[in-house]
């Protein structure tokens, strides 16, 4: 893994919060971030499941970095991409940081929308 820290990268991408909130109004927004959060904790669960292959756990990250996307959890999203690369790459990602990174960006997405409203 290149940058396991991934500082240059905001935790929460807020434009992608208020593009989501824009197009499906406050409300329905609030709605899909609970659907994506659930989402995410399911593919985190099979990502630790160790009876999975690196193919498997690649196509979860892929999953799991297209989910955090779309509710701007940033570094999320780019911790996955680049586990999915080192796969590709024909490396095993220490995934131990993943659920720590999870855990922060709640908490930053939480503190985001707190803001917000």
């Amino acid at each position: 893994m290149t940058d396991p820290s991934f500082a240059d990268i905001d935790w929460i991408n807020t434009e992608q919060l208020d593009d989501l909130s824009d197009m499906v109004g406050p409300a329905k927004c609030a709605e899909l971030i609970e659907d994506f959060k659930k989402e995410i904790e399911k593919h985190l669960g099979h990502i630790f499941d160790s009876q999975h292959s690196q193919e498997e756990i690649a196509a979860e990250l892929h999953t799991l970095k297209s989910c955090a996307a779309s509710i701007g959890m940033a570094r999320l999203a780019a911790m996955s991409r680049q586990m999915m690369a080192d796969i590709e790459d024909g490396g095993s990602p220490d995934l131990s940081s993943l659920r720590a990174f999870y855990d922060k960006s709640l908490i930053c997405l939480t503190e985001t929308l707190a803001k917000s409203e």
